[in-house]
C-alpha cells in the first residue's frame, strides 16, 4: 500500500512567524503529534511536542494549555522548530514509512510531492489503523493460528476446511520468525462463522495441522 492512500490530507500547519503559543494550542487542542512549518508554500521545518519541550528546556509534557503560560509570547516558531525535517513521498510504500519512523524515532512525517508541496501527514496512528484494517480485526470474527509445514498446499488445506464450515477469510498473515525449521506460522482471521460451528471446525483443523490458537475473539 502506498502512503497517498492512508495519509491525512487535512492537517494543521504553522507559519515561521507564528508565536510558539499557537503551536502549543494546535498540538493540545487538536491532539496532533506533528505540525509542518511553512514559509509561504515552502516547508521549513516541523514542530512536535517533544521537540518543542527540548527547545524550550522543559523536562516534562504539560497536559493543560494553561501550564504553558510561562512560554515567552514573543518566541516565534522559527526559533524552536526542527529544521530540514525528514519527509516522505506520497508514492512511498508503508514499509518505507515504518522504517523511517523507527530509524528516526519520530511520531510522524510530512508527505511532500515532487514539487516540494506538503500534501499530507502520516503518523504512527495512521499506520496502526492500516494494520487493523488489513489484518481483518475491524471485522467480528475469530482468529486461528497454525504451525504449518513449509510446503506447497499446506495453507490451502486448512483454508479449505474453514470454507467448508461456512467461514469467510478476512486476512491471512504468515511468519517464519518464531516457527521451527521446516515450518511457518499462519494466522487466519475468519468471519461469518456460526458460533455452534467453531468447536467442530477447531477439531477438524487440529486433525490437519498443529493448531496453536483457535479461541474465537468474537463470533
Amino acid at each position: 500500500m502506498l502512503v497517498k492512500y492512508c495519509m491525512k490530507r487535512e492537517f494543521y500547519t504553522l507559519d515561521v512567524n507564528d508565536p510558539v503559543r499557537r503551536a502549543v494550542q494546535l498540538l493540545k487542542k487538536h491532539r496532533v503529534c506533528i505540525l509542518p512549518v511553512l514559509d509561504g508554500q515552502k516547508l521549513e521545518g516541523v514542530v512536535t511536542e517533544r521537540g518543542l519541550r527540548k527547545a524550550l528546556g522543559l523536562e516534562r509534557a504539560f497536559e493543560k494549555l494553561e501550564q504553558w503560560s510561562a512560554v515567552d509570547p514573543e518566541t516565534r516558531v522559527s526559533e524552536v522548530m526542527t529544521r530540514d525535517p525528514i519527509t516522505i513521498s506520497p508514492d512511498s510504500s508503508l514499509e518505507d514509512v515504518v522504517r523511517v519512523l523507527i530509524e528516526a524515532k519520530i511520531p510522524g512525517t510530512p508527505v511532500v510531492d515532487a514539487q516540494g508541496a506538503v500534501v499530507g501527514i502520516i503518523t504512527q496512528t495512521d499506520l496502526y489503523r492500516v494494520l487493523l484494517a488489513t489484518s481483518g480485526f475491524m471485522e467480528k470474527g475469530a482468529q486461528f493460528a497454525f504451525e504449518l509445514e513449509d510446503r506447497p498446499g499446506s495453507l490451502k488445506e486448512v483454508t479449505d476446511i474453514i470454507r467448508k464450515h461456512g467461514g469467510r477469510i478476512a486476512c491471512i498473515l504468515t511468519s517464519y520468525e518464531t516457527a521451527p525449521p521446516g515450518f511457518r506460522h499462519a494466522y487466519v482471521r475468519v468471519f461469518a462463522l456460526e458460533a455452534d460451528k467453531v468447536s467442530d471446525l477447531s477439531k477438524e483443523l487440529s486433525s490437519k495441522a498443529k493448531l496453536i490458537m483457535g479461541a474465537p475473539a468474537q463470533v
